[in-house]
């Protein structure tokens, strides 16, 4: 059936509520028992809802499981963090630490209730309370705001990179085609897909179950580190090999030639640019570089003072050279706007950004007056926009990546630097990359717009309203921090100390330096044209973008799982390996997650049980 059908049905809609109302709570009370995110694939209440169809008679469509997908993940793992957040604020701002700095008094009300007003308030422990009204105001606009902006751009993402450019976007493709097999449960192909999952479980059960089971702990899952090795012929550049199965077996889904670009990109920067940076001892001070140093270290230190600067200039290249070399291709993504769901809505939904956008921008500089207003309402909508291009750009190629530190890069290039900018409500909208890969599903599975866009604002309006819900009944079983949620008292002290930390470090300036910035800048433009007007690979440049951003671990695991998958596997499925790539990876990746879901719910009863009187 080529018709566009109806995804938002009684059926999809008790599947959201049963994601939002009943797991929401299990993942904030592990995250304050344990610190950690929790492993739940959304793959595992996906298929239980298949088979509970199933078992009633009631056979769920491909468009009704991509809705439950789609925006159980959105409930699941953005919704959930908001009244989460607002209690870690109001920590961090009243800590012993950030008193002991002075910088307590330097929290402006809007970012969380200081001195008396947190002292009543966490005695109360209620968000009812006057001194909450301006940060819940904030966070409120701000969500809203973030919503209306994050869809606009997504449909525009999606109509430049995935109708006018044909990306392949190759990890939301895969999860349409597990989708249309569980849906129409053709047996072959759902058979690979069940092999997978129980590969997933075996590797599992043998990496993590019997070593926690034998009460030993070994680093199963990380690299193994050759950097000490190789510190006498490469100083400075990080050498290791991947152990994580998981990682490799992300490499089935993307081309050689996107994983070699980005392996590239990796090596450039952390084998020969560490190298160079060693030899000529351009390390900072509070940094410098000795033999012995783990990979970890090295990665780290040099993606934040050297590479994470050149990556910014090479993606804003990335992004921006083919908006101009190539600027019919995006008068195109506007025209074709004009067609999305009929008539001019298209032109609507730029509009809403605009002023979701705009609105955002006056909110900040209505609380901190003294910010430019020029420079951030550029910022903010322009940058959203690159920012939005470049990691939708990256999806449409390979699994796509995060930049870091976007809001940091807004304030600290608008040259104003009182530090109540730093608490400010500024945003920087990069969720519409997330929303273009939907829609890319949602072509392929054939699911009405419209259902997808209810079902957008369904889900963050009552993933918003129970976050509430759930923090403030767990806040008044006991107090946050407390011993009742042992992380909070284990390891938030130690996360206001580094983000106090980092607080004062970026007031300095000395994270983003402009000279790497624009040598990105060039270098990526370069890169642009040669590859587009000469090699007619335009993606070149955006993926040595991912090489740089990701870590090196998954880099060289992802080339390797290419290398195996596309010349090795792929000749015994010929022509149906792009299909059969697809199960595997999302088979493996459902057998792994949900035996570490298990082993975490024993770990999180363990936890709980010393809290018991007896």
């Amino acid at each position: 059936m080529n018709e566009y059908e109806k995804g938002l049905t009684w059926r999809s809609i008790i599947a959201l509520f049963f994601a939002v109302l009943l797991l929401e709570p299990a993942i904030i009370y592990y995250y304050l028992v344990m610190g950690e995110i929790m492993p739940l694939s959304v793959w595992i209440i996906l298929l239980l809802w298949v088979e509970l169809s199933g078992i009633f008679g009631l056979r769920l469509r491909k468009q009704e499981i991509f809705i439950i997908m789609t925006f159980e993940w959105i409930g699941l793992w953005t919704s959930t963090w908001f009244a989460v957040d607002l209690i870690k604020r109001l920590y961090f701002a009243n800590s012993e630490i950030a008193i002991m700095l002075g910088v307590s008094k330097l929290v402006p009300p809007f970012y969380a209730p200081v001195g008396s007003d947190a002292l009543r308030v966490m005695q109360l422990r209620t968000f009812l309370d006057p001194a909450w009204a301006t940060p819940l105001l904030v966070l409120a606009f701000s969500v809203i705001l973030s919503a209306v902006a994050n869809l606009s751009l997504g449909l525009f993402a999606y109509n430049l990179y995935g109708v006018t450019y044909k990306l392949e976007f190759p990890w939301a493709s895969s999860q349409a085609t597990v989708i249309d097999v569980i849906a129409e449960k053709r047996s072959a192909e759902l058979r690979i897909f069940l092999l997978a999952i129980v590969a997933g479980l075996l590797y599992c059960f043998l990496v993590d179950i019997i070593p926690y089971m034998l009460g030993v702990i070994l680093p199963t899952r990380q690299p193994v580190d050759l950097t000490p090795i190789a510190d006498s012929v490469f100083p400075g550049a990080l050498l290791l090999i991947p152990t994580d199965l998981s990682q490799y077996v992300l490499g089935l889904i993307l081309p050689v030639e996107v994983t070699l670009a980005q392996l590239v990109g990796m090596a450039a920067a952390y084998i020969v640019g560490n190298h160079i940076i060693t030899l000529k001892d351009l390390w900072p001070l509070e940094a410098k570089w000795r033999p012995g140093f783990s990979w970890l270290w090295i990665y780290q230190k040099s993606q934040i003072y050297f590479w994470l600067s050149v990556a910014i200039g090479l993606g804003i290249a990335s992004a921006v050279a083919p908006m101009i070399f190539r600027y019919k291709n995006l008068l195109k993504a506007f025209k074709l706007m004009k067609g999305v769901s009929g008539g001019a809505k298209g032109s609507f939904y730029l509009l809403m950004y605009l002023i979701a956008s705009t609105a955002s921008v006056i909110m900040v500089y209505i609380f901190v007056p003294g910010f430019p207003l020029w420079i951030l309402l550029l910022l903010v909508v322009a940058w959203s926009f690159i920012v939005t291009m470049l990691q939708t750009y990256a999806a449409g190629v390979t699994i796509g990546f995060d930049v870091p530190y976007l809001k940091e890069i807004v304030i600290y290039f608008s040259g104003y630097r009182d530090p109540k900018a730093f608490f400010a409500p500024i945003q920087v909208y990069t969720g519409g990359s997330t929303v273009a890969q939907h829609l890319k599903m949602a072509e392929i599975l054939k699911c009405r717009l419209s259902d997808y866009i209810k079902a957008y604002f369904l889900v963050i309006t009552l993933g918003f309203i129970m976050s509430f819900f759930y923090v403030s009944l767990l806040w008044s079983v006991a107090p946050i921090p407390s011993s009742a949620y042992p992380y909070t008292v284990t390891g938030w002290p130690v996360e206001a100390i580094e983000f106090w930390r980092f607080q004062k470090w970026l007031w300095t300036g000395y994270l983003f330096r402009e000279q790497n910035i624009l040598a990105g800048l060039v270098a990526g433009t370069a890169i642009y044209l040669v590859s587009d007007f000469i090699l007619h690979k335009a993606w070149i440049p955006v993926v040595l973008v991912t090489g740089i951003i990701q870590p090196p671990s998954f880099i060289i695991a992802q080339f390797i799982g290419s290398l195996v998958g596309n010349y090795f596997i792929a000749k015994h499925f010929r022509e149906n390996w792009s299909k059969v790539s697809a199960y595997m990876v999302m088979g493996f990746l459902v057998g792994d997650t949900s035996l570490r879901l298990l082993l975490t719910v024993v770990k999180l009863v363990s936890k709980s049980i010393w809290l018991l009187p007896y």
